[in-house]
């Protein structure tokens, strides 16, 4: 009787986590060349000393609907107005801002993310706006290249 129950507990165990690691009806399956890219840049504020650094990320499969990311993390000690976004290679339109607040010392805005096709070879850069005695202060890091 106990080996039978425990029979049945492992086989509901099994059932769910099968079930909670199969991707919903709305998700693709995982495709095995699906992957992920990362390009993070040094920032420098408007008197060329480091404030942080700005990363991009991408992962998806080329051809596909996949994800870009971008953050930043703060390693001065001054309190700053960000703004991120994200400018997609070939698209004339300004960069699509996914964040704006404030980073302290040590801080950061961690990851956002946004749904987008991947296409290969340069995708997208990461790009950054704060305020500086002298208006909004504007920093591109570098092209996050797909292969």
């Amino acid at each position: 009787m106990r080996f039978r129950r425990t029979a049945i507990l492992l086989g509901a165990m099994s059932a769910l986590v099968s079930t909670l690691l199969t991707p919903g009806a709305q998700a693709s399956p995982p495709s095995a060349s699906a992957t992920y890219w990362q390009k993070c840049s040094p920032v420098n504020d408007e008197a060329n000393r480091h404030m942080g650094t700005l990363c991009m990320d991408v992962k998806g499969a080329i051809g596909t609907q996949g994800v870009v990311g971008i953050g930043y993390w703060h390693a001065n000690g001054v309190q700053k107005a960000v703004d991120l976004g994200i400018t997609y290679v070939g698209n004339p339109n300004p960069p699509l801002v996914v964040y704006r607040g404030v980073v302290g010392a040590g801080g950061n805005t961690g990851t956002h993310t946004r749904s987008s096709h991947i296409g290969s070879g340069c995708v997208a850069y990461p790009v950054m706006w704060f305020s500086s005695g002298s208006g909004m202060v504007r920093r591109t890091g570098s092209c996050v290249h797909v292969f």
